[in-house]
Formats: C-alpha cells, structure tokens, sequence
C-alpha cells in the first residue's frame, strides 16, 4: 500500500469526530497516603473552568461546528454530508475532508467511532485576524472498517509503524467578514498527549 494513502487514512482518521475529554491527569503525582478515607470524603471539586475571552469563546464555537460537519461526514461517507462546509470551513481544511471522503468511497472504506477531542485555544491575533488552536486526538475508539471484507484497516504512520493512538494537532482559523473558519488541520502523530 502507498506511504501517501496511509498517511492520509490515519490523517483521516485522526480528524473524525468531537467529544470532549482531557489529555492529561492531575492525580498523577498525588500522594497516596492523603487519599481520603471515607467514600464521602472522595468526592472531588471539579477543576475551575478556565475564563475564556469572548474572542477565545468565538474560535472555540468555530471549531466545534466544524468538528460536527466533519463528523457527519465522514460517517455518512457522502460528500453531501459536507453541507454547511463553507460556513465553518475554508482552504485546506476543507479540501482535506473532501478528499478523505473520496479515498474512502475510492477504496470501499468507512469510518467507525468517535475521537476524543481536548482543545485549547492557543492563539488568538485580531490584528491580522488568526487563531490557533492546540487539540489532543484520542483514536482509541476509532476504525476505517473494508466495507468488502467488514475488517478494520490497519492504520499506519509514514514510516509503517502502527500509528499511535493518542498526539497532538494544530487547528488554525482565519476570520472572514463576521465569522472564523477553521483553515487548517495539522495532525502532529509524533507528539502523544
């Protein structure tokens, strides 16, 4: 199979679908010996939700329409599930799920599951009207599935190493007019979070 195609089913692969779930554990270097005692006392405070700009709040409600879009069309494998694209989308980003939805018609693939998504808004530049996001992909519960055969593709990375499960992507936007639009997804398979 062609290093191209593999790269571009695990990029597939990678940008399929929200749900929100963190990358990281703040109960990895906790003391066991402070563990409460009782059930009653292992309730936790849930973490502070970290005040976001207006701007901040905008990029993020920009990506997660996408991530939407994205996801019902990948699943339903129709570039007519695409539509309201170019309300949420430009460039890049909307070639690149274009032509993984066309690989997978092209190749008699589907996609199966859910990516756990984290984002973070990185950046936000009103002067030259840019933002960056920072997300953590979970493919754990994630398959391209042979529509032919019913068996889950192996997902490779370039090299032709099983593709990790869990790494990083840069997410960029670009405000048109009265509303940002998710430009670009970058998935990064060699930074795990």
């Amino acid at each position: 199979m062609n290093p191209s195609r593999l790269t571009v089913a695990a990029s597939a692969t990678a940008v399929l679908l929200l749900v929100m779930v963190g990358c990281d554990s703040d109960d990895a270097n906790a003391d066991p010996e402070s563990a409460p005692s009782s059930p009653v006392e292992t309730k936790r405070k849930p973490k502070p939700t970290p005040t976001l700009s207006p701007d901040e709040r905008e990029v993020l409600s920009a990506y997660r329409r996408y991530v939407k879009i994205e996801e019902r069309a990948l699943l339903a494998g129709k570039l007519e599930a695409m539509r309201g694209i170019g309300q949420v989308a430009g460039g890049n980003a909307v070639y690149e799920l274009r032509r993984s939805i066309l690989d997978a018609q092209r190749y008699a693939e589907r996609y199966v599951g859910r990516v756990q998504r984290s984002p973070k808004v990185q950046m936000v530049d009103q002067k030259t009207s840019t933002a960056t996001i920072v997300d953590c992909f979970d493919v754990s519960d994630t398959k391209i599935i042979n529509v032919r055969t019913g068996k889950p593709k192996k997902l490779l990375d370039p090299e032709g190493n099983p593709a990790p499960r869990r790494y990083r992507a840069t997410i960029h936007l670009e405000r048109h007019s009265d509303r940002w639009l998710v430009v670009g997804v970058k998935p990064h398979q060699e930074q795990p979070c």
